[in-house]
């Protein structure tokens, strides 16, 4: 058995065999995934569909954080639409999209930061997966990525993993590898990296019932106001 914890990240990016994950082993909840990936490549989408999924099995609420008004009025009754981070709901899964307007690598001491932070180590207790969405880990603190259950890449660019994080690179240069290796529709899986075991592989990737056109394009409202008093999510 491989002794990954005393190898390199690069080294452990080389040499880790690939599993399968399920749908529980891919988005353990209460927990943390950062989702990461080329524009257009599914990361909202996939998002909302776990979303769904939890709701439907386990009885989990939803919310999107900092929803435009746009995107509000597309979304299911049962999720809800919180512009401050002190009032994420509790036992829900939590999406914060383009997630660096939070948690950006260069206000890492700003308070929403901070609060963003204290949201992370408390989602076990709070019963919430918190779902980061950005492109790549260079736009995020590093101390959110390090808190993270999960990596998720859907599709990523050579240029993303060029000018990824040290820590990341080799990780999501793995990825990048993976998907060029794989036949059949990208659009249909994520790549996900367990930072708990070390272990990596694909899932499978859907679309949540309620996705619409509308949606794929929702967050190009962010800054434009919520409907709610929360401001910009973008500084």
């Amino acid at each position: 058995m491989l002794d990954l914890v005393t190898m390199s990240p690069k080294k452990v990016a080389e040499v880790a065999p690939d599993t399968k994950f399920r749908f529980r082993d891919a988005f353990p909840s209460p927990g943390v995934d950062v989702i990461m990936g080329a524009r257009g490549s599914g990361k909202t989408s996939m998002a909302m569909w776990v979303m769904e999924e939890l709701h439907r099995t386990r009885g989990l609420g939803g919310a999107v954080f900092k929803a435009p008004n746009a995107m509000r009025k597309l979304l299911p009754d049962w999720v809800e639409t919180p512009t401050k981070l002190s009032r994420l709901p509790h036992d829900s899964v939590i999406i914060i999209d383009e997630a660096q307007g939070v948690a950006n690598a260069r206000r890492s001491s700003s308070n929403e930061n901070l609060d963003l932070a204290q949201c992370v180590a408390l989602s076990r207790q709070r019963n919430q997966l918190i779902l980061l969405i950005s492109h790549h880990s260079k736009k995020l603190d590093m101390l959110d990525v390090m808190d993270a259950n999960r990596i998720i890449w859907r599709q990523p660019t050579a240029g993303q993993v060029m000018f990824e994080r040290k820590e990341i690179q080799p990780f999501s240069q793995r990825a990048l590898k993976k998907f060029s290796e794989r036949k059949g529709n990208a659009h249909k899986v994520a790549y996900v990296m367990d930072f708990q075991s070390l272990t990596f592989g694909f899932t499978e990737a859907k679309l949540p019932s309620f996705w619409t056109d509308g949606l794929s394009v929702g967050m190009a409202g962010l800054g434009q106001g919520f409907g709610g008093g929360g401001g910009t999510l973008l500084g």
